[in-house]
């Protein structure tokens, strides 16, 4: 399955801003269907560190940035 995520990722990668938008409005629009049709429960093992590599930032720096931008 990652090699999968991985293919797609890379392909990603080479899409214009509006073309990532435009994929991710219709990835959102597809898992939200599926919500409606099934209670989607995964367990907390599962999903855990799927984030990693996401955010080029430290969390905690990330959320003070946030807070100093706000003020």
């Amino acid at each position: 399955m990652q090699t999968k995520i991985n293919s797609i990722w890379k392909v990603a990668q080479g899409l214009s801003r509006i073309e990532k938008i435009i994929l991710m409005e219709k990835l959102i629009h597809q898992l939200k269907e599926e919500s409606e049709m099934q209670e989607i429960a995964m367990p907390c093992e599962e999903i855990y560190g799927m984030g990693k590599g996401v955010w080029n930032a430290d969390a905690q720096e990330y959320v003070n940035q946030l807070r100093e931008e706000r003020l």
